[in-house]
């Protein structure tokens, strides 16, 4: 199995010790979530995914702070976060099934290979990406100090409104590639 004591040693953040497997959660959630947003957009339903993903950033910044208003402690942050995520997501694949009729379409399931294959694909493209622009912090973190690192972060801070305007894009040009597929 994974060994979370290794990869805590590799990257120098003891952190993972305790929290691997609530943050591999989390991660899984919010993938999921992406996909539920995604395949709102190509319902054409771009303002309900608009608006559980604004609730749904709300929703785990309040769970944040009030965790660590609360226990202040990393690891039960990431446990509030994992909750607020997972509650998330079960509202909008609940939305989903109950008010689209997506789980239970047949024509959601027509062509699963495909979509499958083009899921692997670019998620494993998505993955790749994260994980050569965070490359230069692993780097950091693992090699230097975590004062050096604070600093470089802070040097290193991407500006937000950047991201989202690339975020909002991918998902639009998602959809479109989509539809071009089908063509």
């Amino acid at each position: 199995g994974l060994n979370a004591g290794r990869l805590a040693s590799w990257l120098n953040m003891p952190i993972l010790v305790d929290a691997f497997w609530p943050l591999a959660f989390y991660t899984l959630l919010l993938m999921l979530t992406i996909a539920g947003d995604c395949f709102l957009n190509a319902q054409q339903h771009a303002k309900t995914a608009a608006a559980f993903e604004v609730a749904g950033q709300v929703l785990v910044s309040v769970a944040l702070i009030a965790a660590a208003f609360v226990w202040r402690d990393v690891v039960a942050i990431v446990r509030a976060l994992v909750v607020a995520r997972a509650f998330t997501f079960v509202a909008m694949a609940a939305y989903i099934h109950l008010r689209l009729h997506g789980l239970r379409a047949r024509r959601y399931f027509f062509g699963l290979w495909s979509q499958i294959r083009y899921g692997v694909t670019l998620g494993a493209t998505g993955t790749l990406w994260v994980v050569l622009e965070r490359l230069h912090e692993f780097f950091v973190s693992r090699h230097f100090g975590t004062e050096t690192y604070a600093v470089y972060s802070a040097g290193c801070t991407d500006i937000p409104v950047l991201q989202m305007a690339s975020q909002s894009l991918a998902v639009v040009a998602l959809a479109e590639f989509a539809r071009l597929e089908q063509i």
